[in-house]
């Protein structure tokens, strides 16, 4: 209850690492938000994060969210 408050920029591009480093449900929040509010495929966010292709949906799948299933 006194830990530090930590606050999150979910209404703009973030690069790869911070992305990863936000809590697992805040990342699949975020990846929900971009894919409902653009209709935008792995690959444009991947591009928006600066990440390569594919490893958006791998890391998704392994903290425990797929997120094939909102494509």
């Amino acid at each position: 209850m006194s830990g530090e408050v930590k606050s999150y920029r979910l209404n703009k591009p973030m690069p790869w690492r911070e992305f990863k480093a936000m809590p697992n449900d805040i990342q699949y929040g975020y990846i929900k938000l971009l894919k409902e509010k653009y209709s935008v495929p792995n690959t444009a966010i991947e591009k928006m994060l600066g990440a390569s292709n594919g490893p958006l949906a791998r890391h998704m799948k392994g903290i425990g969210y797929n997120i094939a299933h909102m494509e």
